[in-house]
């Protein structure tokens, strides 16, 4: 058994979002203006908290984490050779593609990171 060249680590997407597995994670440009990016991250709590902040800010009662990877495994990188978010972040710009769903948090609840 051969082993594919693209290994990434497990990714994470927090958002307010209501997404569904095959969805995709379109790059926005808030963050990156001129370039749209997806972003995502390793850290599973640093998503998190990302979820249960966008969720508070839009009004929504909680906040969901989804398990995502790169629509194209070679449009994948890690920023934090670039820019030091202080946990490990990834971006793509063609998007992120929805696995599944790996956890959720209230909006009024966002843990320490």
């Amino acid at each position: 058994m051969s082993a594919s060249k693209h290994l990434h680590p497990e990714l994470f997407h927090g958002t307010h979002a209501d997404l569904s597995v095959g969805d995709t994670v379109e790059p926005r440009t808030e963050w990156t203006p001129g370039e749209g990016r997806a972003f995502a991250t390793s850290d599973y709590k640093n998503a998190l908290w990302y979820a249960g902040n966008r969720a508070h800010t839009q009004g929504k009662l909680f906040g969901t984490v989804y398990n995502v990877e790169p629509i194209d495994p070679n449009d994948i990188s890690d920023v934090n050779k670039l820019v030091d978010f202080g946990v490990p972040t990834y971006t793509s710009k063609k998007g992120l593609k929805v696995k599944g769903i790996a956890g959720f948090i209230p909006a009024d609840e966002r843990p320490d990171v």
